[in-house]
């Protein structure tokens, strides 16, 4: 919940229900609670007190009205600011520099302005967690467009100890990690995973995609003098959510060859094919073996509003694709594919 800037995790019971298994943010742990309260109450009744010696004639100077307390940092930051600072002294120590130390001053109010804006389970007991200035998230709502935002700052906690173990600046360290652990992010790994999700085309399995990385890094080397764009968009893929990527082997790019700017195995929307979209098979002799065109037949009073999104059966030859538009609200054209 970005509202309350609480993660809520649930388990499925046997009859199929969902149990609270527990809630982080505002607190970590359960008792936590309690502890803060127990430490409250100890604070009201030391200034009860302290206001009664001072009404009695007690020197000390104390304020006749009291502002109200000001209330400490909730748990996840205040473990996210804890594991910010040890990491400015530890590099400091090993560097001997303080350079470290003026950067973490200067970016202090930017680390309190932070607040959790995505996240992902990456396996039993580590949590990637994106954060946002929370001054971004109404303008993020109304526009409904996070592929053209790129959070400044990414996390990894662990929930089980209760602190953080990695906290990434930019997007070029998060970028590189998907490239070369895909499957990590995906958690093909985990034995709670469909098993057909380990089997999804990705940086980390598939040559053709390392390949085509490579050659988009140098194009945009060649013309901007930088591939940052590159690594920035990437990154906006995670933290990746469950209904994301489809595994379907049409999607394979070691199978099948397709413009990846029109369909990909992730279920992000696409602008529409002028006249459909070509899947090659990859063989010696390359050739054609099915088309799809989302498109509906009168294209007339189509504009760049409308996008495509498609849903592939992981083992079925079977797509859903859908047509719709951003100004409208609504769904233009559905269509049905079966081999």
């Amino acid at each position: 919940s970005t509202q309350t800037q609480t993660i809520h995790l649930f388990d499925i019971n046997s009859t199929g229900k969902l149990v609270r298994i527990r809630s982080i943010g505002e607190y970590i742990y359960e008792d936590d609670e309690a502890v803060l309260q127990r430490h409250r109450l100890s604070e009201e009744s030391f200034q009860r007190n302290n206001r009664g010696e001072n009404a009695a004639g007690v020197e000390g100077e104390l304020p006749s009205s009291p502002s109200s307390p000001c209330a400490p940092y909730s748990g996840m930051k205040q473990r996210l600011l804890s594991y910010l600072a040890k990491r400015v002294f530890r590099e400091k120590d090993t560097l001997g520099s303080s350079e470290f130390m003026k950067h973490f001053f200067f970016h202090f109010r930017d680390y309190l302005k932070m607040a959790m804006w995505k996240m992902q389970l990456l396996d039993d007991c580590h949590i990637l967690i994106k954060f946002e200035n929370s001054s971004s998230f109404p303008r993020l709502g109304r526009d409904g467009n996070e592929g053209q935002h790129f959070t400044k700052y990414s996390g990894v906690f662990n929930f089980q100890c209760g602190e953080f173990v990695s906290c990434m600046s930019g997007s070029v360290e998060l970028s590189n990690l998907y490239q070369n652990f895909a499957d990590i992010f995906r958690g093909g790994s985990s034995s709670g995973d469909h098993r057909w999700s380990r089997y999804v085309s990705s940086y980390s399995n598939d040559p053709f995609l390392r390949a085509q990385l490579r050659k988009q890094k140098a194009k945009y080397n060649k013309i901007y003098g930088s591939w940052l764009e590159v690594s920035e968009h990437i990154s906006t893929l995670l933290p990746l959510s469950p209904q994301l990527t489809n595994a379907s082997p049409y999607l394979d790019a070691r199978l099948y060859q397709f413009d990846d700017r029109l369909v990909s195995p992730y279920n992000d929307p696409k602008p529409l094919a002028e006249r459909g979209i070509k899947f090659l098979v990859r063989e010696q002799n390359v050739s054609t073996r099915f088309k799809i065109d989302p498109s509906p037949s009168s294209e007339s009073d189509l504009d760049s509003s409308y996008y495509a999104t498609f849903v592939f059966h992981p083992i079925y030859p079977f797509v859903i694709s859908s047509v719709c538009s951003n100004s409208l609200h609504r769904t233009r054209c559905v269509k049905f594919y079966f081999r």
